[in-house]
Formats: structure tokens, C-alpha cells, sequence
């Protein structure tokens, strides 16, 4: 077989080869298998609270590709779709979440991904939804916060230019800051090399003194070479990330975090300590695993929540249609990880509230 699929199987999943009208998939090509286990471990456990076990199993089939290649969420899409699934779901980067709308539409089914937030994916049409918030919200509250954080501070955004997902974030940063809002802001845009390394004319201009902060819109997991090249050269600024550090392999690169002086910051939703809806989740979580949530799980949950609640709506044997009415109709999830968030109508960004999160030992936390 050329490819090599992972089937992930435990006691509670048996599904019958067609039986399942529901395929969860995902692709460790950007976010590691150990991170994607963490979104489907909070799936589960959200799904979990609206449908009986014997219910997950029959109607839920779980793929996942683990040969780190580009395209295989397209091969897993492909393949719960010939078993049968007229909802995909899961898929939970930007990466995976593009090349599997395109299967999705290519195949009138629908698609609801795990917190993937690239703007293409507003564009798709009332089939394609992610619980992940808009790329623009993220953007403009990542600056609202630099306003108020570093006011008449010039700062540095550094992009990839090779990867969607950065890519995406720095259009959005250069739009925004041509906004009456924004335009007062002095941000100047650096990229890095198709290695992840900056140039030596980007770390000259590093080293002048003259920004206050970094804005970076890599994965947490692409940063390494870079943070290791300002380490050396002693620059130690405030770091401003996106919600894809609490996601990816932020320990690949956490000796840098932990060794600055200055803090490292980034937009993402999370559950307060404070909140009871978090506080249940994280109870919960703990003790279906034995182990404390991470983000990735968090998103996980929120998706199960909702799946649960529409398999609760739609009758016996739904048609993708189905799946989409019943969004439409109840288009609210009460009670999620970090409370209620809704969708529009067609299709699209979850409307959610964003924190600002700061970096600890433990990891990426709201500041309370």
C-alpha cells in the first residue's frame, strides 16, 4: 500500500467497514501525531457527553495518516468518504483543513474542522465550517493588544512566505495596519529564508535597537532555527505569537522561551481556571485520562460538543444535508472549553472570544 494509514482503535471503536456516516481524520504533515492524539482525546470526550459509546462507535470512523506527508489529508478524507462519511470532521490546521474542504466539496459532503483559521476557509460556501476563530479577528486583536502593550513602540513582524497559515496572518497584518485604526501603528514586515533562518540583513536590523517587540506568524515548531539565531546574537525582545503555539510542539522549542528575559505572548482562546465551564472540562478531561488538558484538547472537545449535539437532531442515516440543516437550526454550543461560541450561517469561522495568553513554565496561560 503506498500509503501507510493509521487506523486509530481502542474499545470503543469497532465501526463497521460503510456503517459510519461520520469521519474524523487527520494528517501529522504540520501538527505532530502526539498533538493530533490530544485534539481526538478531547473529541472523544466531548462527543462523549451527548451519545452513548455504542452510538460513537457505530456512527464514527477515526483515520489517521502518520507518514508526514504533504497531501495525505486528502488521502484520508478520500478514504472515510468511500467508506461512507458524509460529514468529515477533524483535520485541525490550516494545512489539513484546506486540502480537505477541496474533497469535501469535490464530493457534496460537509466538513467541520478542529480550530483551523485560514480566511479561504470563509470563502467555501455553507458546507465548510471550523470551530477555529477568523484569521482577521486574531490579527486585529493581536493588535489591539500591542496598542495598549508597547503604545508608539515600532515593532517587527517576521513571516514565512513558504507556508499558508504565516502567509495568511502577514496579508492581514499589512491590510489592517492601512486601517484609520491601525495606521498610526510602525510595524515593519521581515521574512525568513526557505530554511526557517534570517538573513543577515534581518538580524543587522535586529540588533539596531530600534523595535520594542517581534510579532512572529510561523508555527511554534518553524521557530527553533530562528529563536536559536536571536539567542546568539543576544536579542531578547517581547515575542508575540498566534494561537498556533498553544496547539503545536511548543516544547521543540521551549528552552528559548524559558531562557528570555522578556515575555512571549500570544492570541488564542483558552479556559480560564475561573471559569466553571473550563473547570468541568478539565475535571472531566482528567478523569476519562489521568492527565490535565492541553489546548489541543480543549479544541477537540468544543468539535465533540458539537457533533454530539447535531447527532442528537438529525434522524437515522443523515445526508450531509442533514448535518447542514441541523448547524443552521442550532447554530450555538453552550457550555464548550471556554464558553459559548456560534457559527454564521454560511459557513465559516466560529464567533469566539480570544484571550491573551502569556508563557510560564507550564506552558502558554491567560492572563487573569
Amino acid at each position: 500500500m503506498k500509503n501507510s494509514l493509521i487506523v486509530l482503535a481502542s474499545c470503543l471503536i469497532a465501526n463497521t467497514a460503510g456503517a459510519a456516516v461520520i469521519g474524523y481524520g487527520s494528517s501529522n504533515a504540520v501538527l505532530p501525531s502526539k498533538n493530533q492524539e490530544l485534539v481526538y482525546m478531547g473529541f472523544e470526550l466531548g462527543i462523549l457527553q451527548h451519545i452513548t459509546e455504542k452510538a460513537f462507535s457505530e456512527l464514527v470512523e477515526i483515520k489517521q495518516s502518520s507518514n508526514g506527508k504533504q497531501l495525505d489529508a486528502q488521502y484520508v478524507a478520500r478514504e472515510l468518504i468511500k467508506d461512507g462519511a458524509r460529514l468529515l470532521i477533524g483535520f485541525p490546521t490550516s494545512h489539513e483543513a484546506l486540502l480537505t474542504s477541496k474533497i469535501a466539496r469535490e464530493n457534496n459532503v460537509m466538513a467541520v474542522f478542529a480550530g483551523a483559521s485560514h480566511s479561504d476557509l470563509a470563502t467555501m460556501g455553507p458546507m465548510i465550517y471550523t470551530t477555529g476563530e477568523s484569521m482577521e479577528y486574531a490579527v486585529r486583536s493581536t493588535l489591539d493588544f500591542i496598542q495598549k502593550r508597547f503604545p508608539n513602540s515600532k515593532g517587527a513582524l517576521i513571516g514565512n512566505p513558504f507556508a499558508v497559515f504565516s502567509k495568511n496572518q502577514d496579508d492581514h497584518y499589512l491590510k489592517l495596519l492601512q486601517e484609520p485604526a491601525f495606521s498610526s501603528m510602525r510595524i515593519e514586515h521581515l521574512t525568513v529564508r526557505n530554511d526557517m533562518s534570517l538573513s543577515p540583513e534581518a538580524l543587522d536590523k535586529l540588533r539596531s535597537n530600534q523595535y520594542a517587540y517581534l510579532i512572529i506568524t510561523p508555527y511554534a515548531d518553524e521557530s527553533g532555527k530562528m529563536l536559536s539565531q536571536l539567542e546568539k546574537q543576544g536579542i531578547d525582545l517581547p515575542l508575540i505569537a498566534n494561537s498556533s503555539w498553544t496547539t503545536g510542539d511548543v516544547d521543540l522549542i521551549r528552552r528559548f522561551l524559558t531562557h528570555k528575559r522578556e515575555p512571549s505572548y500570544c492570541a488564542s482562546f483558552a479556559g480560564s481556571t475561573k471559569s466553571r465551564d473550563y473547570r468541568k472540562f478539565s475535571s472531566l478531561f482528567f478523569g476519562r485520562f489521568g492527565k490535565l488538558p492541553t489546548a489541543e484538547s480543549s479544541y477537540g472537545y468544543d468539535l465533540g460538543l458539537l457533533i454530539g449535539k447535531i447527532l442528537k437532531t438529525v434522524g437515522k442515516n443523515p445526508s450531509a444535508e442533514d448535518f447542514r440543516l441541523a448547524l443552521a437550526k442550532s447554530p450555538c454550543v453552550e457550555n464548550s472549553s471556554s464558553g459559548k461560541f456560534c457559527f454564521p450561517s454560511g459557513g465559516g469561522h466560529a464567533f469566539r472570544k480570544l484571550d491573551i495568553l502569556k508563557f510560564n513554565k507550564q506552558g502558554f496561560k491567560p492572563i487573569e
